[in-house]
């Protein structure tokens, strides 16, 4: 017994302890061997006899066997659903299967079909466009020449007719003009004396070897050449005919070989050369045969086209209505009274002798000539034009659409099929010929309708008539060739790969089934030896309850191996404040089971820290800025944090929220917060102006209010999904109010914390808020203002100025930009790392088209101007390169391309120079807005470069890599801009000098102030063309020459760039009506709907939508601030405002700003901005910007139509008292004398005068940013 004993001690060794899960007793003595069965079959007897076997075993045991046979009953149960499944599941596939086959070829029929659609209306619509093109001609001949109709020859008529049917694919145009009846003497003399024209076109065809078929010099039999009459058909006859006249047409037939009498109006009958006079029709005007194309001697008759059957109700139509008619449809081979005439003819046209031609239908369209371009102009010619109808259909579908059955069908009751087999075209026959078992797939048009409801859009012709002709009909069909290309193996196997799988599932589980049993047996054994062992230890109740008891943690339980005890709240706050929350404190289902962590603090000081008009900031940069700018900020603050011992408990926005005296507890909480929220001032104060030169002017203007209250407040952990530490309490509440109630670049503290830095010794650290502060639930309270003697002082900006007293400060010095040189120099930092920037990407596409890069001394193309004016350059169309994968696989990331330091430094140079041709006196138009509106355009071409679209990488052909595939998308979404990194910089670059010079006035006011200036640019875009040649000169200076190598090389690049800088800076004035109409007109081919461009034509296509993108790019960024935050707009708007109240007080100005802003700004929304911001929406390039800009757009109009009365009063009353907002002077105030100059307080900033001379002031600040440029060349630009 003990040998037994001490073999089950072995083998029980480790195993789990027995749960409340059942066992089967028997079913384990089945699995077991003999020894082992006896022993454990002898411990439970054992068991039961001394009692410790409880009826709860039997139960159990119980259990186990009913579980045990369900689980058999389950497995028989899940084997047989896996079969069933595999069969169901197998059907379904191959059905579903089958229907992708079959939605595939459907989908492939509506594709097919519509682009034959398409592609047939578009043909149509351009025979009908050259059918009008032709009539237009023939009317603008004849009005030039001073020629009265009918009486008009137009010359070159052959060469004019082949080169519009071999554009169109037509067969012949025939010009039939109307004589009256008075007329026909008139005409015959007419004909007679003009009918050269015919034997120059036959000479003409000749050369050309276009009657190549016909042989050499075709004429037809019977014709003598050098006889005009001959070749007219007209003769001399003597007096009534030999020939018998045709009973009942009162027409007299003559023979052609009399060759004598008097000269009359006549038409051959037959191609035998009988004529027959033409009788007296009482008034009913004639239509003869004139000049057609190509020409022939039997169909270059004088005969009347009335006369020909189908002709009278056309070319009544065509007279009386003024309306163009589709005729019916012929067959050259024995068609309807035609002859083999019309096969001979398609012969002469394409040159070639084609079988299938003689059998094929063809087609007319007549189409009325005007006598001039008046409305009430009549009908002076009508044209014909033969079609065929198949050469419509050529080179339409890729060659996998083979089987498409077409059926033209006419209202005239003829109908005639085609079959498309990708580029070519066979005729079926005259029959509706397509299978009626896919009618249910056929997609059709009506021609006729299409083009008078499309009329407008597509085709400026006149309308086709739906009373007269015949109106056709295309339908297009599948056939059974097209749908067996889209039979495919695909569905069985399919199947066959799904019964598979199941089929391998099943083994699977029958495997996994096996192994899960086994291993059950093996844990319900141990557990069963585990449950001898517990109950022979315990009593039943005392066993049941330790095997049924979940092991908590609770506060004061001894910890695990490792773990640390904890005897108090503030123990575990300050154990998850150092490593924070653990999965031992989650239960099963995700609910906290351990006991909240939360404790009361009494002595705690909170800080909150919020940035100052930050979404006005924001407003103006990419959200990669703003998170660049929040992340600087708020690691620095951290490090301070750690180093003085100050929590910080969260971030919210632009909000930063610290605490100290938790976890542990600080005597001189207070103290140590007043010196953290000091040293985080300085520090935010020296990380924005440093990051002025990346992020942008007015970064460095940004400021922070800092709030702090001292007082007792509960803090813990709040258990989740993603556990936090919160703080609450009266405290926290009053520290954010004395945030929300400071002052910018201040610290705000409240009675409370002030008491408590008095007590430590710190009372000259406050100085009393002067006034006292409505705190919400408190009142007015007495609150301080924050200056820690000590801390290290960073900027010299003042902590009491801010943006948002800009509206509120009563000097000028705040509207105009050149407020310090320190500013200035920052915003040319700023410009000079953005053109920078741009500059690395030119250098590396250069590099990776050439292979290496420009060298600094090379010597460059030179510049040639090419025109008189910029605007004489200005090009319609700014031509893109095309995408080059190879070159974009190749090139380099621009961040790791160095410039060098001469292009750097004349970069620089450069940008003060330009910097310093801005007048500093204007409000609005300085070096500042420039430097706005080179900042909205690198923002709205950053988001060109990164569109918001998705590119997936099996969509990439094998043959390129992902990386050119990607490109490629990105060059067709952004039409090419994505792609030319030198379009890119000749953008920004146009926006830093667009201004350049600019007076404060309109291009009216300048042409009026400097005539010579406005006749060199003949009163057209003065101050913008102005802009362009002053930067062009200072750029062709010697001293920039390594700069101009780095931004082109060649003559093309040089050409690129100088037509983008001009067509980019002239898109400013958007005061040049025959300018802006120009733009209109060039948007509206771009991006209206229409069809899609022909392969050839998407270049071109690309290159004008490129153009009108880069136009509204740089129209928007000028005007940004109204798409950007209130306080942007009210900033800019303001500073306008003072610029042309200076402009009229100095008589620059015909009328008082003040009198007309209120509504003229909701003009300008209404008409301006928010159509522009539509139009930036609906150029597909721009992303969620546009979205954004189109918001605030509307949103400061909302606002200004709502404030901006009151706003126009304050700024009269601030600008011009004693002047009411209608410009009227108050009697009791008088009219001032103003100097909008002397308005500004005296401070750090520099301003001149209207009076100070250019030179000395450009000379000046040249110097000034040339010392801050480490020592470059000193060139005054008074020398340019």
């Amino acid at each position: 017994m003990t040998k037994k004993n001490s073999n089950l001690s072995s083998k029980d060794t480790g195993r789990a302890a027995l749960t409340n899960d059942s066992f089967d007793e028997e079913f384990l003595m089945d699995e077991m061997d003999d020894e082992e069965a006896k022993e454990v079959s002898s411990e439970i007897h054992t068991m039961d006899e001394s009692g410790s076997h409880s009826s709860r075993d039997e139960n159990q045991i119980t259990l186990a066997q009913k579980e045990t046979r369900i689980v058999r009953s389950l497995r028989l149960g899940v084997l047989l659903f896996l079969f069933l499944a595999a069969g169901s599941i197998a059907y379904a596939v191959y059905h579903y299967t089958t229907d992708i086959d079959e939605n595939e070829f459907e989908q492939a029929v509506y594709n097919h079909a519509t682009k034959a659609i398409e592609a047939l209306q578009l043909n149509t619509e351009r025979q009908l466009t050259a059918l009008d093109n032709f009539a237009n001609h023939m009317t603008t001949t004849a009005m030039t020449r001073n020629l009265t109709w009918p009486f008009v020859t137009i010359p070159g008529f052959s060469m004019l007719v082949r080169s519009t049917l071999s554009e169109v694919k037509a067969l012949s145009i025939l010009t039939n003009p109307i004589v009256m009846e008075h007329e026909r003497a008139e005409w015959n003399e007419y004909a007679l004396a003009h009918g050269a024209w015919v034997e120059e076109d036959l000479a003409f065809q000749a050369s050309g070897g276009y009657n190549q078929a016909l042989g050499t010099n075709y004429i037809p039999p019977g014709v003598t050449t050098g006889s005009t009459r001959d070749l007219l058909g007209v003769r001399d006859l003597d007096g009534p005919s030999d020939g018998a006249q045709e009973e009942g047409d009162g027409e007299e037939e003559v023979d052609i070989s009399t060759g004598t009498g008097s000269d009359i109006f006549v038409e051959r009958t037959s191609a035998d050369g009988t004529l027959r006079r033409i009788p007296d029709r009482s008034g009913e005007p004639y239509a003869p045969l004139w000049q057609n194309g190509p020409t022939y001697a039997f169909l270059i008759e004088n005969q009347n086209s009335f006369d020909i059957p189908g002709n009278r109700v056309p070319f009544n139509t065509c007279i009386y209505n003024h309306t163009a008619v589709t005729g019916g449809t012929y067959n050259t081979a024995g068609g309807i009274g035609v002859g083999s005439s019309i096969t001979d003819m398609l012969l002469a046209t394409w040159g070639r002798e084609d079988e299938a031609i003689g059998s094929d239908p063809i087609g007319f369209y007549y189409y009325p000539v005007h006598q001039d371009y008046s409305h009430q102009s009549k009908v002076v010619n009508v044209l014909v034009m033969f079609v065929h109808w198949r050469q419509l259909f050529l080179n339409l579908l890729p060659p996998a659409a083979v089987g498409l059955i077409a059926v033209m069908e006419n209202s005239c009751g003829q109908v005639f099929s085609y079959e498309l087999n990708g580029a070519s075209v066979r005729y079926l026959g005259e029959q509706d010929l397509h299978d009626p078992h896919y009618d249910r797939l056929v997609q059709s048009t009506e021609l006729t309708s299409y083009f008078n409801d499309h009329r407008s859009k597509l085709y400026y012709g006149v309308p086709l008539s739906t009373d007269a002709g015949c109106q056709y009909t295309l339908r297009v069909y599948p056939s059974n060739t097209l749908e067996d290309t889209f039979q495919s193996t695909f569905p069985m196997v399919a199947t066959v790969v799904v019964v598979f799988i199941f089929l391998f599932a099943i083994a699977v589980f029958i495997a996994y089934d096996c192994f899960v049993e086994i291993r059950q047996r093996i844990v319900m054994r141990n557990a069963l030896r585990t449950g001898a062992i517990v109950s022979s230890l315990f009593p039943s109740g005392f066993r049941d309850r330790i095997i049924d008891e979940e092991s908590t943690s609770s506060i004061g339980a001894r910890p695990a191996k490792g773990k640390k005890a904890y005897l108090s709240i503030k123990g575990h706050i300050k154990s998850f404040l150092d490593h924070g929350d653990s999965e031992e404190h989650h239960g099963p289902s995700g609910h906290h089971k351990a006991k909240p962590l939360a404790d009361f603090f009494p002595a705690t000081t909170v800080m909150f820290a919020d940035i100052s008009n930050f979404t006005s900031w924001a407003s103006q940069r990419d959200p990669e800025q703003v998170f660049v700018l929040l992340q600087n900020i708020y690691q620095a603050f951290d490090v301070i944090a750690k180093k003085c011992k100050v929590w910080k408990v969260e971030t919210v926005g632009d909000s930063y929220v610290a605490v100290t005296g938790i976890p542990d507890a600080q005597a001189d909480h207070a103290v140590i917060m007043a010196c953290f929220a000091e040293y985080c001032l300085q520090k935010f104060i020296q990380v924005t102006r440093k990051l002025e030169t990346t992020l942008g002017p007015d970064t460095g203007e940004l400021k922070m209010r800092f709030g702090l209250h001292s007082g007792s407040c509960t803090a813990g952990v709040l258990r989740g999904e993603r556990s936090r530490f919160q703080l609450f309490g009266n405290t926290v509440n009053v520290a954010s109010r004395m945030e929300s109630s400071g002052e910018p670049n201040r610290i705000q503290v409240s009675k409370a914390t002030a008491e408590l830095l008095e007590a430590s010794g710190k009372a000259h650290w406050l100085i009393p808020r002067s006034e006292e502060v409505n705190i919400k639930g408190k009142g007015y309270v007495q609150t301080f203002f924050l200056s820690v003697k000590g801390a290290k002082s960073v900027g010299s900006q003042s902590p009491s100025t801010s943006d948002a007293s800009f509206f509120n400060d009563s000097h000028m010095h705040d509207l105009v930009n050149h407020t310090s040189s320190k500013k200035t120099l920052r915003l040319v930092e700023w410009n000079v790392k953005t053109l920078g920037d741009r500059l690395k990407a030119v250098a590396a596409r250069r590099i990776a088209v050439k292979g290496k890069r420009q060298s600094a001394s090379a010597v460059g193309p030179m510049f040639v101007r090419p025109a008189e004016t910029c605007l004489d350059e200005m090009k319609e169309v700014i031509s893109m390169p095309a995408f080059d994968p190879k070159i974009a696989a190749k090139e380099s990331d621009p961040d790791e391309v160095n410039l060098g330091a001469e292009v750097i430094s004349q970069l620089h140079t450069f940008v003060a120079t330009i910097a310093t041709m801005y007048h500093d006196e204007n409000a609005f138009h300085n070096f500042s807005h420039a430097s706005h509106v080179a900042m909205s355009v690198d923002k709205l071409l950053k988001r060109i470069v990164a569109p918001d679209i998705n590119v997936d990488e099996k969509d990439a052909p094998n043959d390129s890599s992902r990386g050119a595939y990607v490109g490629l998308q990105l060059h067709d979404y952004t039409h090419g801009i994505t792609s030319d990194p030198l379009t890119q910089f000749a953008i920004v670059f146009s926006a830093l000098i667009h201004d350049v010079d600019h007076n404060g006035v309109s291009n009216m006011q300048l042409a009026k102030e400097n005539p010579r200036l406005a006749k060199v640019y003949r009163n057209k875009s003065i101050a913008e063309q102005n802009s362009i040649d002053l930067s062009w000169e200072v750029l062709m200076r010697d001293d920039f020459k390594a700069l101009r190598n780095c931004i082109y090389t060649d003559k093309n690049e040089l050409t690129r760039f100088r037509q983008t800088v001009i067509n980019v800076v002239l898109a400013t004035d958007i005061f040049d009506k025959e300018l802006n109409e120009l733009r209109k007109q060039r948007w509206n081919n771009a991006f209206a709907e229409k069809a899609a461009p022909p392969q050839e034509t998407k270049q071109c296509d690309t290159n004008v939508k490129a153009t009108i993108v880069i136009e509204h790019l740089i129209q928007a960024s000028d005007v940004a601030h109204t798409m950007q935050h209130w306080h942007v707009y009210r900033k800019w708007n303001e500073r306008l405002f003072v610029e042309m109240t200076n402009a009229y007080r100095c008589d620059r100005m015909g009328a008082d700003p003040s009198t007309f802003w209120y509504t003229g700004e909701l003009g300008f929304f209404d008409n301006y901005i928010i159509p522009l911001a539509i139009k930036l929406k609906e150029c597909n390039v721009f992303g969620v910007f546009s979205d954004e800009y189109l918001s605030y757009a509307k949103a400061n109009r909302e606002e200004w139509e709502e404030k901006g009365q009151a706003i126009v009063a304050e700024l009269v009353e601030k600008y011009r008292p004693g002047v009411t907002s209608t410009g009227t002077i108050m009697e009791e105030e008088g009219e001032q004398d103003l100097d909008i100059a002397a308005t500004r307080s005296d401070s750090d900033e520099v301003f001149h005068e209207e009076t100070t001379a250019l030179p000395e002031k450009e000379e000046m600040f040249t110097q000034q940013a040339i010392d801050a440029g480490n020592g470059m060349d000193r060139t005054p630009y008074a020398e340019v």
